[in-house]
């Protein structure tokens, strides 16, 4: 009789995001990258990593993605952001990670297997690993100005012409 075994593998994701540059104003596109690292002592299936950022709805990993993300391996997700006078100020969003929580199983006779348990049981298998990274740029939609006016002199006679230089 054959024994199965189920193994809880230990997984741990870290996730970074940047920006292209640190400072846009209206009518430019932001290009962010968000980089998934694998921790875990396990390659993690392409198909159980779910990243998700709300600002951005092109973000898609880079081309051709891996069907799986190695043991201290990585993985590139990119997406744009056009700025609007909307954005003016400090910008800041939160990008997500979230990997299905697996088993593996194997008995005596076969190699480790992949168990993904099924979404629609509730059977306990523990939580997903989670992860997040928050990222700033700045938006500037005014620029800073000082305007000074100067008369030539202080004080006129009636018919003079008065000078002013702006600067």
């Amino acid at each position: 009789r054959a024994v199965e075994t189920h193994i809880r593998c230990k997984q741990d994701v870290e996730l970074t995001k940047t920006s292209d540059k640190h400072e846009y104003r209206p009518g430019e596109t932001i290009t962010y990258s968000i980089v998934v690292t694998n921790k875990s002592d396990i390659p993690l299936p392409l198909a159980n990593v779910h990243v998700s950022d709300p600002m951005l709805p092109d973000l898609a990993p880079q081309s051709p993605a891996p069907s799986s993300i190695p043991v201290n391996g990585s993985l590139t997700y990119t997406g744009t952001k056009m700025v609007t006078e909307a954005d003016c100020g400090r910008l800041k969003n939160r990008a997500e990670v979230v990997v299905d929580q697996e088993l593996f199983s194997s008995d005596k006779d076969t190699p480790p297997r992949l168990v993904v348990p099924d979404p629609t049981s509730n059977s306990g298998t523990g939580s997903d690993e989670r992860d997040h990274a928050d990222h700033e740029v700045m938006v500037k939609c005014v620029e800073d100005l000082d305007i000074t006016k100067t008369a030539d002199k202080a004080t006129y006679a009636p018919g003079e012409t008065m000078v002013y230089t702006i600067t």
